[in-house]
């Protein structure tokens, strides 16, 4: 955030200037034209394209040059690392991996590893999905080799120190008694088990309790071995350096990777979610309830992707107060507070999880005021003012979102992990352009199901009036 309101008003001027351009490219444009320049252009005026690199330890590299400032920022993927591709006693590794990885390592304690970061201000994360696990690190270029040293000896050197790991398990698994865990519980798990069952995503990011809690120091010793390896890795890197400079960074953190081990294969089968009508009720104290529901995506490979995008961005996008959940349930029926949709992309599932917020009281009313949203939808709803109103902004909030390095790697790394290729922004604005009214309600059509609904509310249970 800008510290000066001066600073504000400048970043806010030139991202409206960028925003029009955006709204008044027609559909058979080719990507962006004009002379001002946008975040999401390069020095030359071309659209930010990646490039694939090549390093001598056989892991793929997808590289941003952005001098904008002196940062770097790396994201590493280690494919068929996930829970989808593990034995169902053993899924819960990766998700133990990623809070206890820096346990100690190297020479260093947990204690010393997490002052090392600190002191040059390195940011260090650990993420999992169903599908793999991935460390994301932002590094200031000025202390570049001592950040390398760190992030090896995290990758490479693992020393789990048992007390900490122990600790750290006791306290993950189950929901907890938290909104916050309940929802994280809910997405995670619960709705996995149900609309993905006899597929491997049916396990969820930690599998069952009980056997979360028998995980032992060596299974993450034999994972890391195994699924942690530079022929497993791909890294997207964007910042403030050269492409050699990018090759460099990678060798070195996979200085030490035995060359003899093999990668793992996809062992996934892509699948569609199983959606049938229920409601899962979680208690928590309260007056507030929020209430989620799940509808069918498509794959990020298909060619549907962009009406699917524009279909749910119309539904609900974040902080959008034209798209039909706010505009209805909110300012229309003054039923929720907040609400939205959002997509959860899998490598070989995609769906979206709308989630809204409410007094218990209406809890029922806001179920059945989604499906009648969905069904007005799906018999064809949707108009030209409203595609076009979602094409501008959806590509005006890539355009912002676009203009830092960190969001750029952000976006390139999803483009790399679901392989769209070296050119997905440009890819991406062009897709967007081309989607027609008719392939809305096409896909409306096809993903849409109100009859068919799981809805997961967590919230406090709300009494009965007492007859007077």
């Amino acid at each position: 955030m800008s510290r000066a309101y001066v600073r504000i008003f400048s970043t806010i001027a030139v991202a409206l200037v960028a925003v029009q351009r955006l709204n008044s490219t027609s559909s058979s444009d080719n990507a962006i034209s004009g002379t001002t320049k946008t975040f999401i252009q390069n020095e030359n005026g071309q659209v930010i394209k990646a490039k694939q690199l090549k390093t001598n330890r056989r892991t793929r590299l997808f590289f941003v040059k952005n001098d904008n400032a002196p940062l770097i920022h790396v994201m590493i993927n280690f494919k068929n690392s996930g829970p989808a591709h593990l034995e169902r006693i053993k899924a819960g590794i990766p998700y133990l991996y990623e809070h206890i990885f820096c346990c100690g390592c190297g020479k260093y304690s947990k204690s010393q590893i997490l002052k090392a970061l600190k002191d040059i201000s390195c940011d260090m994360t650990c993420n999992v999905t169903q599908d793999s696990l991935s460390f994301s690190v932002t590094i200031p270029k000025i202390v570049m080799q001592e950040a390398l040293f760190l992030i090896y000896c995290i990758i490479n050197e693992p020393r789990f120190e048992e007390n900490a790991v122990k600790n750290i398990q006791l306290s993950l698994p189950g929901p907890g008694r938290s909104m916050e865990n309940l929802m994280h519980f809910a997405i995670h798990t619960i709705i996995p088990s149900l609309i993905f069952r006899s597929h491997t995503y049916e396990n969820g990011i930690y599998g069952r309790d009980e056997d979360f809690i028998n995980l032992t120091i060596d299974d993450m010793r034999k994972y890391r071995n195994k699924y942690l390896t530079a022929a497993n890795a791909e890294v997207c890197i964007c910042g403030n350096l050269t492409e050699n400079e990018a090759i460099q960074l990678v060798n070195q953190i996979f200085a030490s990777t035995n060359k003899n081990v093999e990668k793992t294969n996809d062992i996934v089968a892509d699948v569609v979610p199983k959606i049938k009508p229920d409601v899962k009720h979680y208690y928590v104290n309260g007056t507030l309830s929020t209430v989620i529901f799940v509808q069918k995506g498509v794959l990020k490979k298909s060619s549907k992707r962009y009406a699917a995008m524009l279909l749910y961005h119309i539904i609900g996008a974040p902080g959008v107060f034209k798209s039909r959940i706010l505009s209805t349930l909110r300012t229309q029926l003054g039923l929720i507070y907040r609400g939205n949709v959002c997509s959860r992309s899998l490598v070989h599932a995609d769906l979206y999880l709308g989630m809204l917020q409410t007094d218990n009281s209406n809890v029922e009313r806001v179920m059945n005021a989604v499906k009648n949203i969905l069904k007005q939808i799906k018999t064809g709803s949707i108009t030209k003012s409203d595609l076009d109103f979602a094409k501008r902004n959806m590509k005006g909030k890539i355009l912002i979102n676009m203009r830092t390095t960190a969001s750029i790697c952000n976006f390139f790394y999803d483009a790399m992990i679901h392989n769209l290729g070296e050119n997905a922004l440009e890819d991406f604005i062009k897709g967007i352009n081309s989607v027609t009214l008719d392939d809305i309600h096409m896909v409306a059509r096809e993903l849409l199901d109100e009859e068919n609904m799981l809805f997961v509310v967590i919230g406090g249970k709300c009494k009965k009036k007492k007859n007077s």
